[in-house]
């Protein structure tokens, strides 16, 4: 998705909401909304740090809410007083290595060496490495995940890892019917079903007589 600087009207506002004034990541500054916990958050606490993406990621800064509170970096714009001019992604080839590698494990119901060399092309990059030259110490093996469901979650955790930042994680969850869970491991909360889904509308229920109000209606309405 193109934006541009000028007119202001057309700039990139997405890191307006996550840095803080003065940084050098955005220094008109903002809201600083997206934010997180180097330690208690535990996927961000368990994410290894020689992996390039931590560092291209996040930055430490702290405003109230204590000394290991850390900020998105990802979207970054060095402009001074203007909007900013970044270019948005909306899918990336290493989205499309992931997304193959988890749908050749759930249409064969395993994963295959194929699969598993698009995920580590992947993660190859994100340790520095050259993408397409195999990697015994940084590379997984297919050995160690030859279940779908464990290859999945290999996928889930490094599709994390590529994509913070860029709202795709929320679908993925819900997608994969593992939202309740993952929420209740990182926040310690118990989310209601009704979260998943907005409720089919009144409209929709009183003009369409194939959708019964009490039995078609969504979970939780």
């Amino acid at each position: 998705m193109k934006y541009s600087r000028t007119p202001a009207s057309q700039g990139f506002q997405y890191p307006q909401y996550c840095h803080y004034p003065g940084t050098v990541y955005y220094k008109p500054g903002g809201f600083y909304t997206f934010y997180s916990d180097s330690i208690q958050n535990p996927a961000v606490r368990d994410w290894p740090k020689t992996d390039l993406r931590y560092r291209y990621n996040w930055y430490s800064q702290t405003f109230g809410l204590g000394a290991t509170t850390i900020l998105l970096k990802k979207f970054s714009d060095g402009v001074t007083t203007t909007a900013g001019g970044n270019d948005y992604p909306m899918y990336r080839y290493a989205d499309v290595l992931l997304f193959y590698a988890e749908s050749v494990a759930q249409a064969d119901g395993a994963p295959n060496a194929d699969a598993m060399e698009k995920l580590n092309m992947v993660h190859r990059r994100a340790y520095g490495k050259k993408p397409t030259v195999p990697d015994a110490a940084i590379d997984f093996k297919l050995a160690d995940y030859p279940t779908k469901q464990a290859f999945i979650d290999l996928v889930v955790k490094e599709r994390g890892y590529e994509t913070v930042g860029e709202a795709k994680r929320w679908y993925e969850l819900k997608r994969l019917g593992i939202a309740q869970q993952v929420i209740k491991a990182v926040k310690g909360k118990d989310m209601a079903a009704r979260h998943l889904l907005w409720p089919i509308p009144v409209s929709e229920l009183n003009y369409n007589k194939a959708i019964d109000p009490v039995k078609d209606q969504n979970p939780g309405y």
